[in-house]
């Protein structure tokens, strides 16, 4: 364990984890104790929970193999626990970005990592009082496991560990400091405790799917949001199946300037609604549903292969643990904006239309600009509204994969078509019976 004063010093997170070999501290202590070791103990005391919670949570990882998909699915885990704390008050900061951050990928591990099985997780936090943050490094075993092995995860040099590892059911289970064999020793009082944090860890973790299984109550307004390479428009084959069912819907026209400027334009369109309503968006505008819909008017959401990222979240990171959609290298900028190719429209963004319908909304396209990408998430509205997801199986705009691993996280209500990017457009009927769906209207 390393302690590192630093008062009057900021470190960005990669920094951070990339200097110390398990933990760091950034803490000063309020009382000031003669005796080292009893310096920062309450960072300590949380620190010892969040790890413990963590570890205990990552067992499913020696049932998967070590690549990408594993490393999406901890990041998931591990962030979804840690949101729980952020909205329990356990961390300082305004917004999850500032609390908390999480890292698991290429950047933690090398290849000898990977090819040794271990799966690196560093987690870094803020506590409120008395430090700055916090970093800690986990590590997991991947793949399938052995008979002689037990199940729960490994730590990284951890001076707790030989403790913990008292509560594991299996009866046999290996440090990785020392590679020897340890019986299980039955339960103390730090292993209740242990079990105690796990629960919390997988409360979280079940949460989202609970929501799904309500049934959704009636609204008869709906909102649609549109995303990159499309205009309002876009959604003009789901509307008059939902006006033809009784839905007052409006459909908002995205600036694709900023994140903000994109949220605050589905926030006016709420704004007139006269009663619960279904907030949906496309592609892109899944950061807007993600972020709009907390509104007390919102009672689902639909997402249409739209991103879904969580609060805070940095959506190209998770992108990048999926293979690169064709689409995305026909993207063609012009300073700060940018628009898709024709050749790329025609075939990775609306592949399943007609070339003469596909070459009309190419021409009616909104061009976006670079600063829209930056923006991220404050909210995950996800998390307390039910939600509906698209995947489309043919997306060359979005990894079909990626779109089932973010419905999958969320717990949302999923159906599955083969279609391009452009669903909305090429098959309507499901989408629109999906959306009255989410309204209670099916």
């Amino acid at each position: 364990m390393s302690v590192f004063p630093c008062e009057n010093s900021l470190y960005a997170p990669d920094q951070l984890y990339r200097q110390s070999d398990a933990e760091s501290f950034g803490a000063r202590s309020l009382v000031v104790a003669s005796d080292e070791q009893w310096r920062h103990v309450s960072v300590r005391r949380l620190t010892l929970s969040i790890e413990q919670s963590i570890v205990a949570a990552l067992g499913f990882a020696e049932f998967e193999p070590n690549g990408p998909e594993l490393w999406a699915s901890v990041h998931t885990a591990v962030s979804d626990f840690l949101y729980n704390e952020f909205a329990n008050g356990v961390f300082a900061g305004d917004a999850p970005s500032e609390a908390y951050f999480v890292a698991c990928g290429p950047e933690t591990m090398t290849q000898a990592d990977i090819d040794n099985g271990d799966v690196n997780v560093v987690v870094g936090f803020a506590p409120l009082e008395p430090a700055e943050f916090v970093v800690i490094s986990i590590a997991a075993l991947a793949g399938a496991p052995s008979p002689d092995i037990g199940v729960l995860p490994r730590a990284v040099e951890r001076w707790w560990w030989k403790s913990y590892l008292l509560i594991a059911s299996e009866p046999r289970c290996r440090t990785a400091r020392e590679g020897n064999w340890r019986g299980d020793r039955g339960m103390d009082r730090r292993s209740f405790l242990g079990m105690a944090a796990a629960a919390g860890a997988a409360s979280a973790l079940i949460r989202p799917a609970a929501l799904a299984a309500e049934p959704p109550p009636k609204a008869r307004n709906v909102v649609l949001v549109h995303g990159l390479f499309a205009d309002g428009s876009s959604w003009s084959e789901v509307i008059p199946r939902l006006q033809a069912a009784g839905m007052n819907v409006t459909a908002v026209q995205n600036p694709l300037t900023t994140l903000e400027e994109a949220v605050a334009s589905a926030e006016r369109a709420l704004a007139l609604q006269d009663g619960p309503t279904v907030l949906g968006g496309h592609s892109f505008s899944g950061m807007i549903v993600t972020e709009a819909g907390v509104d007390p008017k919102v009672t689902a959401l639909v997402y249409v292969a739209a991103r879904a990222p969580d609060a805070g979240e940095d959506y190209a990171a998770l992108a990048k643990q999926f293979p690169t959609p064709p689409a995305s290298a026909g993207i063609v900028w012009s300073g700060d904006w940018a628009q898709l190719s024709e050749p790329a429209f025609l075939h990775d963004f609306a592949g399943d239309l007609p070339e003469e319908k596909a070459r009309a909304l190419y021409a009616v396209q909104a061009p976006f600009r670079r600063s829209l990408l930056a923006g991220k998430t404050t909210h995950a509205a996800w998390r307390s509204k039910p939600s509906w997801y698209t995947v489309s199986t043919e997306d060359r705009t979005i990894n079909p994969d990626l779109e089932r691993f973010m419905a999958k996280r969320m717990g949302a209500t999923t159906i599955e078509v083969k279609a391009s990017h452009v669903s909305l457009i090429s098959q309507p009927d499901v989408i629109a019976k999906l959306i009255l769906e989410a309204a209670g209207q099916a």
